[in-house]
């Protein structure tokens, strides 16, 4: 786990348009953000821009999976941070954004020296991102589902759940299983509201939806944090494009 978590600091009321030194620097690959706060800091971070292009076929020519992986963490030469974030913010996630990135790395390298062109770098990248969050999820919800216990070194995976939310960290992994199986338009009020600090007056005006439309997606997002029940085996064989 990490200790040498860092922030560069940033003015009270930081918004998405602020230069990237507002924000938390990347944990070093490998290490996982242990400070709750920054790892909710983590996932309002811009993404970057992705490179325009890149020369994939001297990146990729490793003689092991293990060189492959090394390459691919130094210097993120596949944007694969972005990449992660855009998802958390486009399907509402509320994941580790280092555990998700350590996830798409290893998938990366493991495909990598199979990778011929096709289908483009990027679609291929996004793909790996978005198996990335499925294999997560599903491991989560398979774990619920067996009553496995949390382990001590998982919970600052879930740790989130607890700052966030005031679930009691032996919960926090059923809490975010339950969030993620919540419809992602309910999940988008209640990540926008608990994150962004936007009020619901103004996320219905921006987004042209009648405020009571919105209370009721936050009130069935919260309801379902507090859920106790373990997954049940419809849920278990819940479509994994259902996570996102």
């Amino acid at each position: 786990m990490a200790s040498s978590e860092s922030e560069t600091p940033s003015p009270e009321g930081a918004s998405t348009g602020q230069a990237a030194s507002a924000w938390p620097d990347p944990m070093p690959p490998g290490e996982l953000r242990e400070q709750a706060e920054l790892q909710a800091r983590d996932l309002l971070v811009p993404p970057a821009p992705l490179p325009k292009s890149l020369a994939w076929q001297q990146l990729f020519d490793a003689d092991s999976t293990r060189e492959l992986l090394a390459r691919l963490a130094t210097g993120d030469p596949l944007s694969l941070r972005p990449r992660v974030l855009l998802r958390i913010r486009t399907s509402a996630l509320l994941v580790h954004a280092d555990r998700l990135l350590l996830r798409a790395l290893a998938l990366c390298a493991y495909r990598g020296q199979l990778y011929a062109g096709r289908p483009t770098l990027d679609e291929w990248c996004d793909t790996i991102v978005r198996q990335s969050v499925r294999e997560l999820l599903r491991e989560d919800l398979e774990r619920e589902y067996a009553a496995e216990p949390l382990s001590a070194d998982d919970e600052v995976l879930f740790r989130l759940f607890a700052e966030l939310f005031g679930i009691e960290t032996p919960l926090t992994r059923l809490a975010s299983v339950r969030y993620h199986l919540v419809p992602r338009e309910n999940r988008r009020v209640l990540w926008t509201v608990a994150l962004e600090g936007t009020s619901l007056a103004a996320l219905a005006e921006r987004t042209s939806t009648p405020a009571h439309q919105l209370e009721q997606q936050l009130r069935g997002a919260f309801e379902a944090l507090s859920d106790p029940r373990r997954p049940t085996l419809g849920e278990l064989a819940i479509r994994e494009e259902d996570f996102l």
